[in-house]
């Protein structure tokens, strides 16, 4: 096998003899070899290297089974090789569902806990408010030609409820805080008034259909 050969593979526990880690290599096996090195392993807090020191400390390793070479698509392969693995019972230790990405990632919950506390009261000042602001006009995504028409096709023949007009109705009526400002405007139609921004757009970003109007932040203000 060449130091360039493209591969997946898996790290195997040797009380168990099973899997328990899946990745994937575009340098042959120098990238599984690597998990045991000290300056990796010495700041890696992950589920595998845990894993992998706390063999090490007892005097054992993991052994390296190629599980697929000549790959094309890397990212792929390994995410198959990942749910693969799952679907097998295999006491996997990868945190996330394989492919270079987050995806399938779940914080813990005491982590959840501590990420609500640490935002918990968190007000921004004007000055943070004005970068972010500016960051997102900068940035904002507006959407395609494309986009547009599926999204009229999926408006058309969609009526509204009694119950949920009635609901549209008071929240066009309440107050409105662009949080890009900090300004409260006691509508949505005067905020529409006021920034020249569509009145439904302002609607949609309040109830959670997109991200900005204008390049703004809306919500409801109680």
């Amino acid at each position: 096998m060449t130091s360039k050969e493209k591969i997946i593979y898996g790290l195997v526990d040797p009380n168990l003899n099973k899997i328990r880690y899946v990745g994937r290599s575009s340098s042959g096996l120098w990238r599984p070899n690597a998990h045991r090195y000290p300056s990796r392993l010495s700041r890696g807090q992950t589920h595998c290297d845990r894993w992998i020191r706390k063999l090490l400390a007892g005097g054992q390793d993991y052994s390296v089974m190629v599980l697929e070479t000549s790959v094309v698509d890397l990212n792929a392969r390994e995410k198959h090789w990942v749910a693969y693995g799952k679907a097998q019972g295999w006491p996997l230790t990868n945190i996330t569902e394989g492919g270079g990405g987050t995806a399938g990632y779940r914080h813990s919950t005491g982590t959840r806990k501590k990420i609500a506390k640490a935002l918990s009261g968190k007000r921004f000042t004007a000055e943070h408010r004005r970068k972010i602001s500016e960051t997102l006009l900068s940035k904002e995504i507006k959407p395609t030609p494309e986009h547009m028409r599926k999204m009229r096709r999926a408006r058309v023949g969609s009526h509204h409820t009694r119950a949920s007009k009635g609901l549209i109705s008071n929240r066009r009526g309440s107050a409105v805080i662009d949080m890009t400002t900090g300004v409260v405007y006691p509508s949505h139609q005067a905020a529409s008034d006021a920034l020249g921004i569509h009145r439904q757009n302002i609607d949609e970003v309040c109830r959670g259909l997109r991200r900005t109007a204008g390049g703004r932040f809306f919500r409801q203000h109680s």
